[in-house]
């Protein structure tokens, strides 16, 4: 597996795509794609999913 998302995430940095990983769940897999150079991602490890409106609400306080 970890082939793969070095393939990917190689890939994507050559043709200067921004490459993002999705479902990271322990900080193990975060320190795994700093290593690889994905410095994109989303999942559990950051935050639970939350209701579009608190998101609104979030990106709101962020802008102000």
């Amino acid at each position: 597996d970890k082939a793969i998302v070095e393939a990917i995430i190689n890939l994507g940095n050559t043709f200067n795509l921004k490459v993002q990983a999705e479902g990271v769940e322990t900080q193990e897999h975060q320190e795994l794609l700093l290593k690889l150079n994905c410095t994109l991602a989303q999942g559990y490890y950051y935050n639970k999913p939350l209701p579009l409106a608190k998101i609104i609400d979030e990106l709101e306080k962020d802008a102000n």
